[in-house]
């Protein structure tokens, strides 16, 4: 009875149904496309990101470049104002240290600015009132 069941099941001589192999080779076939379909994918996203990764470090590279210029410049300003600018190693301290000299120099700036504007507005308020004796004087001499 099994050689009859064999027949009516429509075995291949090997053993293998003939709709299944079909079907598998189909599967295999989609399965390659998409496996394809993705390598291509996973490239382009390689390749996108390597593009990116080398704008970032040329972005880093300009900017790093802008700070290197803003640092001379700096030290350029910091010598004309005859403040130790020190080296390029200098440490947080130091950066500190000189922030509170230059913050301590500002501020006695602003001491002798004030001062020096107290000092002519005096010298306005004496010469308004120079002014006005003269007048009187002058107006003493007419009459």
């Amino acid at each position: 009875m099994s050689s009859s069941s064999s027949s009516s099941n429509n075995i291949s001589p090997r053993g293998v149904d003939a709709s299944v192999t079909g079907f598998t080779s189909s599967l295999l076939d989609t399965l390659k496309s998409s496996q394809h379909k993705f390598d291509a994918w996973v490239q382009s996203q390689k390749d996108r990101a390597d593009t990116a990764a080398a704008a970032h470090n040329d972005l880093i590279a300009a900017q790093r470049a802008e700070i290197d210029g803003l640092e001379a410049e700096l030290r350029a300003i910091r010598a004309s104002l005859g403040v130790d600018g020190g080296s390029d190693t200098t440490t947080t301290n130091g950066n500190d240290d000189n922030a509170t000299s230059i913050a301590k120099q500002r501020e006695q700036m602003k001491e002798r600015q004030a001062e020096i504007e107290r000092a002519i507005a005096d010298l306005h308020l004496r010469q308004r009132e120079k002014q006005r004796e003269l007048e009187e004087m002058k107006k003493d001499e007419a009459v």
